[in-house]
This record gives C-alpha cells, structure tokens and sequence, in this order.
C-alpha cells in the first residue's frame, strides 16, 4: 500500500520591474508518493501554469527559500516581443 504525501510549494509569476522578493506568493498544495518524487511533481505542476500564462514561475517548497524557475523562454520571448 502507498502512503500519500501531501505538501505546499509557493509560485512567483514574473512580472516586469518587480523584484522577485516583492512579488505576491501564491501556495499550491502536491500530493506525490515519495520524496525523491516530490522535484518532478512540483516542476510538472509549475510547467503547466509557466505555458497556460506563458509566463516565468519561480518556485519553492513552502518554508525554504532555495528557488527554481521554470519557463524563463517565457520572459525573453515577452522582453523581445515588446521590444519591436
């Protein structure tokens, strides 16, 4: 039998001119069945809202500050577009 593990992470969306320390977090709730898995379900979940928004996320397990991100391709495709 498989136990369910549940935990939070925080999202960041990237937004132009505000540092990433100063933008609004958001908590999303995982459910996944081993730590080692607990990486590829966050980033899966991250991906997923990154391309819906096409838009960069920052990511972090709730109560750690170690960030990563995901969709950077997002931001400079956005910064080029704008650029034009």
């Amino acid at each position: 039998m498989a136990i369910l593990l549940k935990d939070k992470i925080e999202i960041k969306r990237y937004t132009e001119g505000l540092r990433w320390e100063d933008t609004p977090a958001q908590e999303i709730t995982l459910h996944y069945f081993s730590n080692e898995d607990f990486g590829d379900v966050a980033y899966s979940a991250v991906k997923e809202i990154s391309e819906t928004e096409k838009n960069e996320i920052r990511w972090n397990k709730k109560g750690f500050s170690n960030g990563h991100y995901v969709g950077s391709m997002h931001k400079f495709n956005n910064f080029y577009k704008n650029k034009k």
